[in-house]
């Protein structure tokens, strides 16, 4: 397909769909009426054209999405908690892989310890995780 060929059906798009930023809860439900009217459109005719409308708008309601609607971070003794019950792992056998007590173990789970750095290294190769996850800004301590 010739790009003037490809310019022109994108073009025609973009007037159809009008893409453009949501400030306002009533933009974001008529972006995403628009979104999901393109979704219906692309199983029927997969084209280029439309994929790129698709992937605009969804960027666009993903940006109002980040700023009203935020997503929390998990803390680190969630994350640990979690990981722990999807590996079976119990709190002995985690404290034995690290050396340290079982009351260590306990006091990060309910978040009365904080994860030192170096543990929250050792904790990244064991569940193959970055460490970042078990370190909170701020209340991490430096071994």
């Amino acid at each position: 397909m010739s790009t003037k060929t490809h310019d022109d059906k994108y073009a025609a798009l973009l007037a159809e769909y009008r893409p453009r930023p949501v400030t306002s809860a009533k933009q974001y439900k008529a972006a995403l009426t628009l979104f999901e009217a393109a979704q219906r459109d692309y199983s029927e005719n997969p084209t280029a054209e439309l994929g790129s409308i698709l992937e605009l708008w969804g960027l666009l309601i993903s940006i109002y999405e980040q700023e009203h609607y935020p997503t929390p971070s998990p803390n680190p003794a969630e994350v640990l908690a979690h990981l722990l019950e999807q590996r079976s792992m119990s709190q002995a056998e985690l404290a034995r892989q690290l050396e340290v007590s079982r009351g260590q173990v306990t006091n990060m789970l309910s978040g009365a310890r904080s994860i030192t750095v170096e543990t929250a290294v050792q904790l990244a190769d064991m569940f193959l995780v970055p460490p970042t996850v078990f370190l909170q800004l701020g209340n991490s301590k430096v071994p």
